[in-house]
């Protein structure tokens, strides 16, 4: 596939996608390396999101920029080739990097050793100063005798930044008496 001038203008064009067809790729970035040799040394193997893989191990997608265009052209001809038993698709990148999943918005802590009479306006009190709660789901054990608290919950507090803190406030409660 030969690319005209208009694709080849800026680094992120010179930028492969690598890829398995049907099954995941598993494979490490020296392994790229030694695969993209013939082409030219690449400046950069990244994983879908865009970062450097930890470990070096790349498991789905990756992201292989070359410094000169006919380099990219050469590593696109290799399309189909075999890596550690699994043939390659390989074609040019002409999307940004995938973004990661954004923090839900919430995070929970488990309570356990929970009184049976415990209600949900109690453990909201007990753990108001942890941060936004926004409910309280009780565990049941249906029986002979119907449905009754199983003796723990789950508290779920906003976390609109990802960050957890809440969770770290929860915990430093672990031990105290709730009712």
């Amino acid at each position: 596939i030969a690319m005209d001038e208009s694709e080849t203008s800026g680094a992120a064009k010179r930028q492969v996608f690598v890829r398995c067809n049907g099954r995941a790729l598993r494979t490490t970035v020296a392994a790229l390396t030694s695969f993209f040799e013939s082409c030219g040394k690449p400046t950069a193997i990244l994983n879908k999101w865009g970062e450097e893989p930890v470990g070096g191990a790349i498991y789905e997608v990756a992201l292989v920029t070359f410094k000169k265009n006919k380099a990219c052209e050469k590593a696109i001809a290799l399309s189909g080739g075999d890596l550690d038993g699994r043939p390659l698709v390989i074609g040019l990148n002409t999307k940004p990097p995938a973004r990661r999943g954004v923090a839900c918005g919430s995070c929970r802590v488990f309570v356990g050793n929970l009184a049976f009479e415990a209600d949900d306006a109690a453990v909201r009190a007990h753990f108001a100063s942890c941060g936004s709660v926004q409910f309280v789901r009780f565990a049941t054990k249906t029986g002979a005798d119907g449905e009754r608290q199983a003796g723990y919950a789950f508290v779920i507090f906003s976390d609109p930044d990802g960050r957890a803190a809440a969770v770290d406030a929860a915990l430093a409660l672990d031990g105290t008496t709730l009712c």
